[in-house]
């Protein structure tokens, strides 16, 4: 009994069904940059805070006199070190 195969143009548009369009395929695209667009938005926005917090950090560590201090979840120290600049 032979198998019949469906012709290669018939194969070519079930995929297209099945994958979708030329057009929403783009438009699939263009919805996933814009999702990464919002969300290094939102980790500019958590960056930020980061940075103001190590700053209120620092500043409150200098001013009790420590280098190092602990939290429940996390600890902090901080430490100095001497890069030589030479120079000709």
């Amino acid at each position: 009994m032979a198998r019949i195969t469906p012709e290669p143009t018939a194969a070519k548009a079930v995929v297209a069904r099945l994958k979708g369009t030329t057009g929403a395929i783009i438009d699939q695209l263009w919805a996933a940059r814009e999702e990464k667009r919002n969300l290094e938005s939102q980790v500019k926005e958590v960056e930020q805070t980061i940075k103001e917090i190590e700053e209120m950090l620092m500043t409150r560590l200098d001013a009790e006199g420590m280098d190092k201090a602990t939290g429940k979840k996390a600890s902090v120290s901080i430490t100095t070190s001497v890069v030589a600049d030479v120079q000709d």
